[in-house]
């Protein structure tokens, strides 16, 4: 009975030591990226891919920046921050936040697998979870600091990238801008 919980106990230490040993190969060639601009840090991928973005919510004009890489398991990272003119409000921060998880459904409510709620640094955040239209999975999280929205995007394969999506999103440092 002894020598098969031994075996037991070394199978089990073997199986922590590939799946840590795994973790790491899978993030370790991750760099982080800073952007002064958009005043945030994150680790990503591989050298991320900038873009930027006009568009006009009624008569204002809002420019939005993208950066975006792929991981070696084919997921797609991506950085996202634009400005508002100003602050908005409590309430309508809430709604922005909120009405998020509708776009990243396309409005088909049974596709967002969970939705979560909480704060950085006193900023508002949200945390969804939706199959896309594929049938790939999109994690986003939003922050709304002040003025600025920052979404962070990981589009990846059903049940796949989890820690890579962790290791995305935990790594995100900003600085609140005026």
């Amino acid at each position: 009975m002894r020598l098969n919980f031994e075996k037991i106990a070394i199978l089990f230490a073997f199986i922590i030591a590939g799946t840590m040993a795994l973790r790491w190969a899978m993030t370790a060639h991750w760099k982080e990226f800073i952007s002064k601009e958009g005043a945030f840090s994150v680790l990503m991928p591989a050298k991320p891919t900038e873009e930027t973005h006009s568009f006009a919510i009624g008569a204002v004009k809002v420019e939005g920046h993208s950066f975006s890489a792929e991981s070696q398991s084919n997921a797609e990272f991506i950085v996202t921050y634009a400005d508002a003119p100003t602050a908005p409000s409590p309430e309508l921060t809430e709604k922005v936040l909120d009405v998020q998880s509708q776009a990243l459904t396309e409005g088909d409510a049974n596709r967002l697998l969970s939705s979560e709620k909480s704060t950085v640094n006193g900023y508002p955040v949200r945390q969804y979870k939706a199959t896309t239209e594929a049938g790939s999975e999109a994690d986003e999280k939003l922050l709304l600091v002040k003025r600025r929205l920052y979404v962070l995007v990981v589009v990846h394969a059903k049940n796949e990238s989890e820690n890579e999506v962790k290791t995305f999103f935990d790594s995100f440092r900003f600085k609140p801008i005026d």
